[in-house]
């Protein structure tokens, strides 16, 4: 996993409403990420069954000690 989806997926090592990830993926990016490309990021890690979403909320599965400290 590479790129935007990769970027979706730590962010998620705690849950997080759609708001909050996109407003941490644009202070990142440094720059406004589209809406869609975000939302094809998340689809794509909800259909590979490695992110849920929960109540509003979105979680990784499974996040590695070494993902976290590249935070």
């Amino acid at each position: 996993m590479e790129g935007l989806e990769a970027e979706v997926y730590r962010l998620c090592d705690s849950a997080q409403t759609r708001a909050a990830l996109t407003h941490q993926l644009n202070a990142r990016q440094e720059t406004e990420v589209p809406t869609r490309e975000i939302d094809s990021a998340i689809h794509n890690l909800l259909n590979s069954k490695i992110l849920l979403s929960l109540n509003g909320k979105l979680l990784s599965l499974g996040v590695s000690p070494h993902e976290l400290s590249r935070n």
